[in-house]
C-alpha cells in the first residue's frame, strides 16, 4: 500500500513556493560546489534573466515558474488517495473539522490493488478484524475496535444489512467511522460503521473496461460506462457498472467462485436545484463453499489435549471433504433506491431517499470434524473432539462430515427525509441537520 504525506500537502501555497525555493537554491549551490565554480557563479548562471544581463543587487536567484497540476482522469476520478469529504449524509463539514476518526479507502487504491471484494479493501483500515464465517455467519463479517459492526454496513447513508459477500465493483469509495454511531443514525453499535458509496453519473461520457486473469482459472470483468442523455432534459446521464468473476481457490481441488452483478444510474437534473437519481444493485453469488481441514486434538490418554491445530498440510491440503456436487452457497442481492434532493437556496436544501432490498440466501456446507462416536466410548458420548495420539498417520482417521444447510429471506423498506440549514447568530457559523427515518426490515 503506497504512503502519502499528507502534511506536504496539506502546506499553504506560500510555504510550498518558499520550500521549492529553498530546494533549488540548494542544488544550485551544490551544483557549484561540485563543479570546482564559487556560488557566486553558479548564483549568476541560474539567476541570470533570459535576455542576458547581472545578477540583481541582492543576490536572489530569478527562478522560472513551475506549475503542477493534477490529471484528471476518465470518469472525473482525480487519481489521488486523498480524501477531504465525508460521504456520509449526516455529517456536513470537511474531515478535517469532523470530530470523529474516519478512514477513506477511495477507488484509486482499489483500482491499484486490484481489490476484488469488500473484504480486501477494508484490509487498508486499522481497527477492522474480518471474520471467517464463525458462528455459522455468511456473509460480509467483521468487527471495528472489537465490536461486531455486520449489521451496520451501509450504503449511499442507508442501511445494507444482508448476509452477502459484496463485491466493489460499482463503488467510488469505502468510509468507515470508527466509534459509536446511533447518534447519527438512530441505532448502531459501539464500534462504529462501514458506508459504501457507489459511482454518480456525470455529464461526461467515457467507458472504462478491465480485464482480469491469474491463477487458478481466475477470470473477471468490469465495465463502466456513462452517457449524458439530453433528449431527457437538463442534466440527464445514466452510467451502467456490471461484473462478471469465476475462478477457484489455491491448492483446493474443488472450492469455487463465481459471482456476476449489474449496477445502473439514472440521473436527473444534474447541476441544476432539483435533482432526482434512481439506482439498482444486482448481485448473485454461486459458491462451492470450503470449510477446509478438520482440527486435530493431539494428546496420550489421560492426559488433556494440547493446542487443536489442523491436519498436517503434507498430507491433506488438497482433499476436499464436503460434496462435490452437493454442497453450495448460492446469494441474490437486490437493492433499488431513489433519491430527491432540492435546493431552495444555499443555505437550505431538503432529501428524501426511498430504498427497498430483498436478499436471499441458501447454502449447504459441509464442516469436517474429528468426534468421538458412541460405539467409541460410551452411549451419549458422540460429539466429543477426538484426542489423537502423537504420531497417528492422518489417513487412519475417519473424518466426520457436519452438515451446515439453510435459506434466509431479508427485505428492508425505508424511507429518509433530511434537511440542511447554514446560519449566522452574530459571529459564529451554524449548521443544522434533521430528519426522520421511518423502515420496516424483516428476516
Amino acid at each position: 500500500m503506497a504512503i502519502v504525506d499528507l502534511e506536504h500537502f496539506s502546506r499553504p501555497p506560500r510555504r510550498r513556493a518558499a520550500l521549492l525555493r529553498a530546494t533549488l537554491l540548494g542544488s544550485a549551490a551544490g551544483l557549484a560546489l561540485c563543479g570546482g565554480g564559487s556560488a557566486a557563479s553558479a548564483q549568476y548562471a541560474y539567476g541570470q534573466p533570459s535576455g542576458g544581463g547581472s545578477p540583481t543587487d541582492s543576490g536572489a536567484v530569478a527562478l522560472p515558474t513551475l506549475g503542477v497540476q493534477g490529471a484528471t482522469q476518465a470518469g472525473g476520478d482525480t487519481g489521488d488517495y486523498k480524501a477531504d469529504q465525508p460521504s456520509l449524509p449526516k455529517l456536513t463539514e470537511p474531515l478535517i473539522n469532523t470530530p470523529q476518526s474516519i478512514d477513506v479507502v477511495p477507488r484509486q487504491v482499489m483500482d491499484d490493488q486490484g481489490v476484488t471484494t469488500f473484504r480486501d479493501a477494508l484490509r487498508n483500515v486499522p481497527g477492522i478484524s474480518l471474520a471467517a464465517g464463525e458462528a455459522g455467519a455468511q456473509g460480509d463479517s467483521l468487527t471495528i475496535r472489537g465490536f461486531t459492526a455486520r449489521n451496520d454496513i451501509y450504503l449511499d447513508g442507508l442501511r445494507d444489512f444482508g448476509s452477502y459477500y459484496r463485491d466493489p465493483f460499482f463503488l467510488e469509495d469505502i468510509q468507515v467511522l470508527k466509534g459509536p454511531s446511533s447518534i447519527l443514525f438512530g441505532k448502531g453499535s459501539t464500534g462504529g460503521i462501514v458506508e459504501q458509496d457507489s459511482k454518480a453519473p456525470s455529464l461526461a461520457p467515457f467507458t472504462n473496461e478491465t480485464v482480469v486473469v491469474g491463477t487458478d482459472l481466475t477470470r473477471r470483468v468490469t465495465a463502466d460506462v456513462n452517457r449524458p442523455l439530453p433528449e431527457l432534459g437538463e442534466g440527464a446521464a445514466l452510467r451502467i457498472n456490471v461484473m462478471a468473476q469465476d475462478g477457484n481457490v489455491a491448492d483446493r481441488d474443488v472450492a469455487q467462485n463465481r459471482r456476476v452483478g449489474l449496477a445502473p444510474t439514472l440521473a436527473l437534473g444534474l447541476g441544476t436545484p432539483t435533482r432526482l437519481t434512481l439506482s439498482y444493485l444486482h448481485q448473485t453469488e454461486y459458491d462451492n463453499p470450503d470449510y477446509g481441514l478438520p482440527w486435530v486434538y493431539q494428546s496420550v490418554p489421560g492426559v488433556a489435549a494440547a493446542i487443536a491445530r489442523p491436519a498436517p498440510l503434507s498430507l491433506t491440503q488438497n482433499n476436499y471433504y464436503g460434496f462435490e456436487h452437493g454442497n453450495y452457497l448460492r446469494t441474490n442481492a437486490d437493492v433499488a433506491t431513489a433519491k430527491l434532493e432540492h435546493d431552495f437556496d444555499k443555505d437550505f436544501s431538503v432529501s428524501d431517499q426511498l430504498r427497498y432490498a430483498h436478499y436471499v440466501r441458501q447454502f449447504d456446507i459441509t464442516e469436517p470434524q474429528l468426534f468421538t462416536t458412541a460405539s467409541e466410548t460410551t452411549p451419549g458420548a458422540s460429539g466429543v473432539a477426538l484426542l489423537v495420539a502423537p504420531g497417528t498417520p492422518p489417513s487412519s482417521l475417519d473424518v466426520a462430515r457436519n452438515q451446515l444447510y439453510g435459506h434466509s429471506l431479508e427485505t428492508y423498506l425505508v424511507n429518509d427525509l433530511d434537511t440542511t440549514a447554514r446560519f449566522r447568530t452574530g459571529f459564529l457559523d451554524h449548521t443544522l441537520r434533521a430528519g426522520i427515518e421511518i423502515g420496516r426490515e424483516t428476516s
